[in-house]
């Protein structure tokens, strides 16, 4: 009886975990190819660069509501993330309601262009701070916590060719981090951070 039950209870674990994933997957790929288009309209560059120093990944998504490439709050949510949109986006043309502090799961790459490296990150879920290379926490059951992995110690990542996968995190220190394939010649980026709730 007991094993049955914890036959079952794995079994909902795992596709969970899958529904989960895919859900995941297919909101980076959307932001990736929102982001891809308005870099077509704009010189090849991404949304970061209408902005000085100070701009968060919040500011910059938020030119992808005013260039009509998205329309839903929820796209830039996750599972188990404590960043949950409220569906507001304020009136347009500016949508000033778009991703407040604390609607925000994911962190974007300053600096790039379409002409960067195709290997190189352009989005990730939210990491826990905005150092490089970025740094997670290895706890998958820590529901509503900034900066935590998925079980298998894994992030989902969107890159510059337009591809996003489930990259494996490898041990730093206490924390977690991109793994050295990923991190393979790349120069010391700059991370714009989301924007949390007071």
């Amino acid at each position: 009886m007991l094993f049955g039950a914890l036959a079952m209870f794995s079994l909902w674990m795992v596709i969970n975990d899958g529904n989960e994933e895919l859900r995941v997957s297919g909101l980076a790929r959307n932001i990736v190819i929102s982001l891809r288009a308005w870099a077509q309209d704009n010189g090849g560059k991404y949304p970061d660069s209408k902005h000085d120093e100070k701009a968060t990944s919040n500011i910059a998504f938020r030119e992808l509501y005013m260039s009509n490439l998205a329309q839903d709050e929820h796209l830039f949510s996750a599972p188990r993330s404590p960043f949950v949109p409220d569906g507001n986006l304020g009136d347009a043309p500016k949508f000033p309601k778009a991703l407040e502090p604390g609607e925000n799961h994911w962190m974007l790459v300053a600096g790039l262009s379409t002409k960067s490296p195709d290997r190189t990150p352009l989005i990730f879920e939210n990491a826990l701070d905005t150092s490089w290379p970025p740094k997670w926490h290895p706890g998958f059951f820590m529901h509503h916590v900034r900066g935590r992995s998925w079980r298998g110690k894994k992030i989902m990542v969107g890159f510059n060719d337009g591809s996003t996968i489930f990259v494996p995190l490898k041990r730093h220190g206490s924390h977690m981090t991109l793994n050295d394939e990923t991190l393979r010649d790349l120069p010391p980026l700059k991370v714009l951070d989301i924007e949390e709730r007071p």
